[in-house]
């Protein structure tokens, strides 16, 4: 007797019912997590993209094609680990004081943002509208992903390629060159005149504390990675993506707002998200023979 393949035994929509309670019952205990000053681990975060990927492709192939995503981030979650047991004896705290008021005229961003936004009646909705911009970051790159491997295929894997070496070398540059965000360097005492602190994030300091990686603000990936989403969008389709700009600088002026990263580290990660797009771009063209997309900025 042939063996009955699933979409023969379930219908599809059936397959469909079937993911979406368990993905609405997932979000559901991320969103009771977050109500209740927390981020949801990697875990539950690694649980939600496997079920994602499970509802747009059900075969093994696919799932193999974005195993990327899921193995850069539980490696973000080592690099965590691993930058939390070197310690901050070298932690870099006063260069970058040093770097961004160079850069911005002796200001620090952050604290002269939260002291313009930070104290006033609509207060409450600029902090939600940056942290909503803040934690945007990884699911934006993961989105194009899947609309690249469901519609641009032949570009998928020099976009993967890309984002690998961009995040990557961003984790070993945590390693070596462990760098604390403001709101870390303001905690222990460097930024006494310029004090920014952690009042307008939705996630609790203790949380913030105990999960955060308080050594990685040098580049920053936050703004990184939409960065490149943005920059391989606009290759592809043109000008037709540049509503998608909103995203790395809202991530980008939320970071510096909340005080998770200086100026500095977000100039930094679009640096290192355009070197990493050049090389995605070459290397596609080389290796993978792709041709120059019928939209891109060469033909706007």
């Amino acid at each position: 007797m042939a063996e009955l393949s699933l979409d023969t035994k379930y219908p599809q929509c059936i397959q469909r019912i079937i993911l979406g309670v368990q993905f609405a019952m997932i979000a559901v205990m991320c969103f009771f997590v977050f109500l209740n000053g927390e981020w949801p681990g990697w875990d539950m975060l690694g649980l939600i993209l496997f079920t994602l990927f499970l509802w747009i492709m059900r075969d093994r192939i696919a799932f193999l094609d974005f195993a990327p995503f899921l193995l850069m981030l539980f490696t973000y979650e080592v690099i965590r680990s691993v930058i939390l047991v070197v310690g901050t004896s070298g932690v870099h705290v006063a260069d970058l004081i040093v770097w961004e008021q160079t850069l911005c005229a002796g200001i620090i961003p952050s604290f002269a943002l939260q002291r313009a936004f930070g104290a006033t009646a609509y207060t409450w909705l600029v902090d939600l509208v940056a942290n909503a911009f803040y934690m945007t970051h990884f699911f934006s790159v993961i989105l194009m992903g899947c609309v690249l491997w469901l519609n641009r295929k032949a570009h998928y894997w020099a976009y993967i390629m890309g984002l690998i070496l961009l995040s990557y070398v961003a984790f070993l540059i945590y390693v070596v060159f462990p760098a604390a965000p403001p709101w870390w360097a303001s905690l222990n005492g460097y930024l006494r005149s310029q004090p920014v602190n952690l009042n307008h994030s939705l996630l609790s300091p203790e949380y913030i504390f105990a999960a955060a990686n308080p050594l990685g603000a040098m580049p920053s990936l936050h703004t990184a990675w939409p960065a490149y989403m943005l920059f391989y969008a606009l290759y592809i389709w043109g000008r037709k993506s540049l509503p998608l700009l909103i995203l790395p600088v809202g991530v980008a002026v939320s970071s510096v707002y909340l005080g998770h990263h200086y100026l500095v580290d977000i100039l930094a990660g679009v640096g290192f998200a355009a070197v990493a797009f050049a090389f995605a771009t070459q290397w596609g063209k080389v290796y993978l023979k792709i041709r120059e997309p019928a939209g891109s900025l060469a033909t706007v």
